[in-house]
């Protein structure tokens, strides 16, 4: 073999790229992404350039994730959330008390803290607000609602079984007004369940 053909079988050479090949970005951390940006600018404002720079991904990275606009403003909604009911009922884990659990249930969803206050309000406001004109997330408003319900007259129960509460009503109708008195009953005329 001479020099130059070793030369030349030696050095290593660069594949060709690959068309269609998906980008390498996370798909969870695009969503929460866009659902930070979806609470700044609202449901309607969510725009794919914005989620791209929050993420720092391109446009079309991200729209090989979500081809459609509506799709991904239904998912960043969704997505976070299933965050705040998933972190509600994780809280609950360590509240043992059945008074101390009832109070959490109603503070948590309010937002005691200032800044975390209009956040969590702009989300659900703009959750609610979607899910009144698309039967998909209506669907899912209702399983939260039934969920949060679940869950207040899991500690009303407890409560019950306790000693520590004497309700003069059953425990349902008790959680579903106070979930009412949370959210407003205007809610309940909005969103059909």
């Amino acid at each position: 073999m001479s020099y130059q053909a070793s030369i030349l079988t030696s050095v290593p050479t660069v594949p060709a790229p690959r068309r269609g090949r998906p980008p390498k970005h996370s798909r969870p951390v695009l969503l929460n992404a866009a659902s930070r940006v979806l609470i700044d600018r609202g449901y309607g404002g969510l725009r794919y350039r914005d989620v791209a720079e929050a993420a720092g991904v391109p446009v079309a990275s991200l729209q090989h994730y979500f081809p459609n606009l509506a799709d991904l403003r239904r998912e960043a909604l969704l997505n976070q959330v299933h965050t705040e009911v998933r972190n509600l009922t994780a809280d609950l884990d360590d509240i043992p008390d059945p008074w101390a659990r009832l109070g959490h249930l109603i503070a948590a969803p309010v937002g005691l803290e200032d800044p975390r206050r209009r956040s969590e309000w702009m989300l659900w406001l703009e959750f609610w607000r979607a899910a009144a004109h698309d039967p998909t997330l209506a669907g899912d408003s209702a399983g939260h609602e039934a969920t949060i319900r679940g869950l207040i007259q899991t500690a009303l129960d407890d409560g019950v079984a306790s000693g520590v509460f004497r309700p003069v009503g059953d425990t349902s109708t008790i959680a579903s007004t106070l979930l009412a008195m949370i959210d407003g009953f205007g809610l309940r005329l909005a969103i059909s369940d």
